[in-house]
């Protein structure tokens, strides 16, 4: 009888491990927040995209946001779908004019996570038109439920891109920048796109190397351009001097 029960206890020890092993937890998508995604950016909850900082006459350009899966991968695809949650309110982008589709052929094969994947980026397609000299225009965006995915983590599932041609202030200014270029300012950006060649404002700049690299450069294309000129840059106001400490 003894092992009898040592031979029960055994079999259900078996199949309690193979229940385990075989469990799928429902699977789910939700949007990346963090100070790193795939591309080395900044991704919080929300981008503020400025057709201001294009360098040339850009009318069209690409975000991509990091997506990231919870519970496990699989060997093979599963597609997503967005959706725009805004539509039609005040002020919100409008889907062929301020943005492309979101089921535009051009982004519909990215919305796949890849076999064994946990994580894609995904493209939002951003589109400039004169009304964002003075305006701007607020895309957002959910991850919908589907075949493959259940709803995602709570306050996650949405992201917000905010899209403009006016100067606005990045998100990791005082973070990444301040350090670098001093205060912000619309002039000290625009000069920073057009003489120093500096773009890349939703990237770190926390290297001390980059960082001393770029504020030596942008020290030294301003005294030329002073030289040049004959004075110093100013802010729109035309007393805030531009200057690079």
């Amino acid at each position: 009888m003894k092992y009898s029960a040592i031979l029960i206890a055994a079999l259900l020890a078996a199949c309690g491990e193979q229940v385990v092993n075989t469990f799928e937890a429902p699977a789910s998508l939700y949007f990346y927040r963090g100070s790193n995604n795939s591309a080395g950016s900044p991704q919080l909850d929300s981008t503020n995209y400025s057709f201001f900082l294009a360098v040339g006459p850009v009318t069209e350009d690409t975000l991509w946001l990091d997506v990231r899966l919870t519970g496990n991968p699989l060997p093979r695809p599963r597609s997503m779908t967005l959706a725009q949650l805004n539509a039609g309110e005040e002020g919100a982008a409008v889907a062929g004019i301020h943005h492309a589709p979101l089921d535009d052929p051009r982004v519909a094969p990215h919305m796949t996570l890849p076999a064994g994947a946990t994580s894609f980026a995904v493209p939002v397609i951003v589109k400039r038109v004169p009304e964002m000299d003075t305006a701007s225009f607020r895309l957002q965006i959910a991850i919908e439920p589907g075949n493959d995915f259940v709803a995602g983590v709570k306050n996650r599932e949405t992201y917000v891109v905010h899209i403009t041609a006016m100067a606005v202030k990045p998100a990791a200014w005082d973070r990444y920048y301040d350090s670098a270029f001093g205060a912000w300012g619309q002039a000290k950006m625009r000069f920073l796109i057009d003489h120093v060649g500096y773009t890349t404002f939703e990237e770190s700049l926390s290297n001390t190397d980059l960082n001393t690299f770029y504020n030596r450069k942008a020290r030294e294309k301003l005294a030329e351009y002073e030289a040049a000129n004959g004075g110093p840059l100013y802010e729109a106001d035309g007393v805030t001097q531009v200057i690079i400490p």
